[in-house]
């Protein structure tokens, strides 16, 4: 696993005006929101029921996961963790990289949890209610859950997503894992998250075979 600029989108540079504010990133990639949708059918983003496919995504997530410890690490929340945010090709190697930073904010210690997001855009019950390290785990676990077409109940089972077509059948250790990192407060820091990800437990999908053991920087 490479340093930050393995899986964090460099800024260039932040631009505003009176009205709107926003941050040049280097390219790199595209939205996984849009990747999905424009891959063929046969596209391995669009085959997470498969063992190899599933085992790539997870290699993704781990990605993601090394992303958010590196950016907490220097006090930051990114604030708007979604699949608009995370940029990739689509490749067959792990590619995701966290961008989308115009709704971060730094926060010291004794300020995370307490500072509301009231600025943001609420579009679901998904959205941050308030900026913490644990609400950008909390939308991580929304995120993956959504790409595997799953959803966390309100009495934290996982479940396929209603009107879903899919039929990818989430095994216990991925279920496991998105509840509990959909459970706000549940998990705070990346270590916490990779002792009990899919990718160091055994589970028939041979995720933890198949995926590097070497633990990722935070």
């Amino acid at each position: 696993m490479g340093g930050a600029r393995d899986v964090i989108v460099d800024v260039l540079e932040f631009v505003e005006d009176d009205e709107h504010f926003g941050v040049l990133l280097e390219k790199a990639g595209h939205p996984l929101s849009g990747r999905i949708r424009r891959v063929s059918s046969q596209h391995w983003l669009r085959n997470l029921g498969a063992t190899r496919s599933r085992v790539l995504f997870w290699r993704n997530i781990k990605r993601v996961v090394a992303a958010l410890g590196i950016i907490h690490a220097r006090g930051l929340v990114h604030g708007l963790l979604t699949a608009d945010v995370i940029m990739t090709e689509g490749s067959d190697e792990p590619d995701f990289q966290v961008g989308g930073f115009e709704w971060s904010l730094r926060v010291s210690g004794d300020a995370v949890g307490q500072v509301p997001a009231s600025v943001m855009p609420r579009k679901s019950a998904e959205t941050a209610r308030r900026y913490s390290f644990a609400e950008d785990w909390r939308a991580l676990g929304f995120l993956a859950a959504n790409c595997l077409d799953a959803e966390v109940l309100p009495s934290g089972n996982v479940a396929p997503r209603t009107g879903s077509p899919s039929s990818i059948v989430l095994q216990p250790p991925e279920q496991i894992f998105l509840k509990r990192l959909s459970r706000l407060g549940a998990w705070t820091n990346s270590t916490q998250i990779r002792s009990a990800a899919p990718w160091t437990t055994s589970s028939p999908i041979s995720v933890s075979s198949q995926l590097p053991t070497q633990a990722v920087s935070s």
